[in-house]
C-alpha cells in the first residue's frame, strides 16, 4: 500500500487498505470543497461585474445572490475544516471503524439543487412561474436562488 511505506512502524493489509481507503475518501470530500468555493468564488465575481455597479440592480439581484453564496461558502469551510481535523486524528483513531470520514458537501438534494442554482445550472421543468407569471410551455435553466417553497425560482443570468 502506497500510505503503508511512508509510516514508522508497520500495518497490516487490512489496516493498510483500511487507511488508504480511508485517505482516498477524504482527498475527495476535502478537494470536492476547494473546488467548489473557488467555482462560487469565481461565479460571484462574475455576477457582481454585472449587477454590482448600479445600486437597484445590485440590492435587488446581486445582494441576495450574494448573501446565499457567503452561506454556501461558509458551509464549505467548515466542511474544509472537518477533513482538516479528520487528517490531524492519531492513525490508530483513523484506522478504528468508528473513525468515519466526513460526508461530502451537497450530498442531499436540496444541497444540490442550491449549488446548481449559484452557479447558474439550475433546471426548472414546464410550467415556469416568474414574477407571478406562468409559462406553460417552457422550461429553465440558469441562475436560482433556495427559496421557502419547493421550487426554486429563476435568478439572475
Amino acid at each position: 500500500s502506497p500510505i503503508a511505506e511512508y509510516l514508522p512502524s508497520k500495518l497490516s493489509v487490512e489496516e493498510s487498505a483500511r487507511l488508504d481507503d480511508k485517505m482516498e475518501a477524504l482527498r475527495d470530500v476535502f478537494y470536492h470543497a476547494l473546488f467548489v468555493k473557488s467555482q462560487l468564488n469565481k461565479i460571484r465575481n462574475e455576477q457582481e461585474l454585472l449587477y454590482g455597479n448600479d445600486p437597484r440592480v445590485s440590492v435587488s439581484i446581486f445582494q441576495p445572490y450574494d448573501d446565499v453564496v457567503n452561506d454556501v461558502i461558509g458551509e464549505l469551510e467548515n466542511k474544509i475544516d472537518e477533513c482538516l481535523d479528520y487528517r490531524k486524528k492519531p492513525l490508530r483513531e483513523i484506522l478504528t471503524t468508528s473513525a468515519r470520514v466526513p460526508n461530502k458537501y451537497a450530498s442531499t438534494v436540496a444541497e444540490v439543487n442550491v449549488l446548481k442554482g449559484l452557479i447558474g445550472e439550475a433546471y426548472l421543468p414546464s410550467p415556469v412561474t416568474i414574477s407571478g407569471m406562468t409559462f406553460e410551455e417552457f422550461h429553465y435553466i440558469g441562475f436560482a436562488l433556495p427559496s421557502d417553497s419547493a421550487d426554486i425560482p429563476p435568478h439572475s443570468s
